[in-house]
């Protein structure tokens, strides 16, 4: 599987809705990609699943667990399931990845100490 944000940017309307999750670009078992972009101004619909959103061009701002942050190329952001955000301020070069993955509702915590600490150390 393969896409490029060339291709995708090409399946996006002028401006995404917020309720939109953008242009698909693939998809395996519960994970997703999608590329939402333009003026995706407005508060979306939570997701079903965890997903990241990583800006690719542009930027723009976020409200997301009564906090705001602003956005810009390079940035990613971990968005919990069920959990409402808003993009605004952004232009027509605005590009962001969506990766959703995992079962309805988001994944459980991770333990604590979590068990990659094991392998990383």
């Amino acid at each position: 599987m393969k896409t490029s944000l060339t291709e995708l940017l090409q399946k996006l309307p002028h401006a995404t809705p917020a309720e939109q999750p953008g242009a698909e670009g693939f998809a395996h078992g519960t994970m997703s990609l999608h590329l939402v972009g333009g003026k995706a101004s407005g508060a979306a619909r939570p997701g079903l699943q965890d997903a990241v959103l990583i800006v690719a061009a542009g930027s723009g701002r976020l409200a997301y667990e009564g906090e705001e942050h602003e956005l810009s190329a390079g940035d990613a952001v971990f968005l919990r399931a069920s959990h409402p955000y808003e993009l605004s301020d952004t232009g027509d070069d605005f590009a962001a990845w969506l990766v959703a993955w995992g079962p309805a509702g988001g994944e459980a915590p991770a333990p604590a100490p979590s068990v990659f600490a094991a392998i990383d150390a």
